[in-house]
């Protein structure tokens, strides 16, 4: 999978990619755009939506007819629904002016249903018995409880030649990693778009570039193997349980940088297997907070297995009640890792409800906990022990104070200080002439 950032020529892979690379490679693809209501979120002071639209106008006008061109879309007609996603031009040739009225009509409203979406457009193609191209636009995460790159791998897995090429549009970090796994998992491109002014620019001058570039040869098939020359397994600890984690596997090519070449899940009774290139590589495996990296070495005719010791973990379990005895609350709790006398990391967060505990799984060490009810913040300190649930109880144990004044022509404002000299809370008492 090539990952590519788009900037001042934002779309020098994506116009390609769009006009040549489908084109030349696919007899019928599918658009999924997405239309949740983030994209009504500004780049450089217009709504991505605008924007987004114009660029798809701009693909559908040039796109080779000789490829049958869908479009589905999510999102775009209710709010807080995960199946709100709808065939808009079904695959059935190509049809300009059906594409360019049905992406004028796109009005952002709902949620985010990546997986939801990847399958239905799968289906639609019928990637089990024929060729299946998908192109995903979103500039946002998964928001359906799913795991958009666990549905590309069984995608991938179950079809005959399933590719998902993805755009993510204006988006973090976060968001990147998870669309780019889902290309990765499929053997698709992945394009970071960041800047609405240079997607128009590049628009503009890839179509025209791409229009005079020759049809590209058809790729050599490349060589099936049955074996696996890279196992990986992640335990806990020496000789303890397996568990669940997610690997990615670069090759050094200088000091300042590393090409990834495979990443893989290993759960637990499973390991991960990659068949890569004789040669020097590494590791980078992660389970819950825990990031280890590890040096390895494939060999020709050799089986290279690896077993990563992650770290042992504990659980943490977290309640919050107004008073002791009292009813149960909502709260917030933030778990922080003191570093030294004047650092702490924040390891995670999460929120208790009337009826829910707040559920961790964390490394084992020492923490603390800053929980939040209303005006109220209460700091716990608290341990996390191997294999154990470390079980919080957090009463916040209000107070009530009330203030009389004296008859004034001026209001009088009452402060509740602690003793580092902080308000707590503060109540002005309107102006009284006794």
């Amino acid at each position: 999978m090539k990952k590519i950032l788009l900037s001042t020529l934002l779309l020098t892979g994506l116009s390609s990619f769009f006009l040549m690379n489908t084109a030349s490679a696919a007899e019928q693809a599918m658009i999924v755009f997405d239309a949740s209501g983030s994209m009504w979120g500004r780049v450089d002071g217009q709504e991505k939506i605008v924007v987004a639209r114009d660029a798809l106008k701009q693909v559908v006008g040039q796109w080779n007819p000789e490829t049958q061109l869908g479009l589905m879309a999510y999102g775009h007609r209710r709010k807080g629904d995960c199946d709100d996603i709808e065939v808009l031009v079904p695959i059935s040739g190509f049809d300009k002016n059906a594409l360019l009225t049905q992406v004028k009509g796109i009005s952002p409203k709902g949620k985010t249903p990546i997986s939801r979406s990847l399958q239905q457009a799968a289906d639609t193609l019928r990637y089990t018995e024929d060729k299946a191209t998908v192109i995903l636009i979103s500039d946002g995460k998964e928001t359906c409880d799913a795991d958009p790159c666990a549905t590309a791998r069984e995608l991938e897995k179950q079809g005959i030649d399933f590719v998902a090429h993805v755009i993510g549009f204006n988006v973090d970090k976060e968001t990147d990693a998870q669309l780019s796994c889902v290309a990765e998992a499929t053997g698709g491109q992945y394009f970071s778009a960041k800047n609405a002014q240079a997607l128009n620019q590049a628009m503009q001058t890839v179509v025209k570039t791409v229009q005079k570039t020759p049809p590209q040869p058809k790729p050599e098939p490349k060589p099936v193997s049955s074996k696996y020359n890279v196992h990986i397994k992640a335990f806990e600890t020496e000789g303890g349980k397996q568990v669940e984690a997610s690997h990615r596997i670069y090759q050094p090519i200088d000091e300042d940088e590393n090409k990834q070449i495979a990443y893989c899940d290993s759960y637990k009774e499973e390991a991960c297997k990659e068949r890569i290139p004789v040669g020097e590589y590494f590791l980078i495996s992660k389970y819950n907070q825990f990031k280890i990296k590890t040096p390895f070495t494939v060999t020709a005719g050799q089986t290279t297995n690896l077993n990563i010791i992650m770290g042992q973990t504990g659980k943490v379990e977290i309640t919050a009640f107004e008073t002791e005895g009292g009813k149960q609350v909502e709260a917030g709790h933030r778990i922080y890792q003191p570093i030294d006398e004047d650092e702490n990391k924040q390891i995670t967060y999460c929120d208790s409800y009337k009826e829910e505990a707040c559920k961790e799984r964390i490394p084992v060490g020492e923490y603390f906990l800053i929980s939040k009810y209303n005006e109220f913040k209460i700091k716990t300190p608290f341990t996390i022990t191997a294999g154990q649930t470390t079980k919080l109880v957090i009463d916040f144990e209000p107070i009530h104070i009330s203030a009389v004044g004296m008859n004034t022509c001026s209001p009088v404002t009452f402060s509740v200080i602690d003793a580092n000299g902080r308000t707590i809370a503060e109540k002005k008492a309107p102006a009284s002439i006794g």
